[in-house]
């Protein structure tokens, strides 16, 4: 993975970390996916991770997106 994938991966991972703290929020893996991609539409992302999920293509995402999923699989407790 290269850097601007990396940059949205530590995004999405510590969106996930941030949720499984607030319990409130109760939110899915696909949720933070979703949250990831609201934020983008709404212009509510910080720059630096909004001008890196700008830059990836359609492969990248998807490499992001298993990523995040294998790393969900290693830390999922449930």
């Amino acid at each position: 993975m290269n850097k601007v994938q990396n940059i949205v991966l530590k995004w999405l991972k510590g969106y996930k970390n941030y949720v499984d703290r607030d319990k409130s929020l109760e939110l899915s893996p696909i949720g933070v996916i979703g949250t990831l991609h609201r934020r983008h539409v709404v212009g509510n992302l910080n720059v630096v991770v909004e001008n890196s999920f700008k830059k990836l293509t359609s492969k990248q995402e998807l490499e992001v997106l298993a990523e995040f999923a294998k790393w969900g699989l290693e830390n999922e407790t449930n």
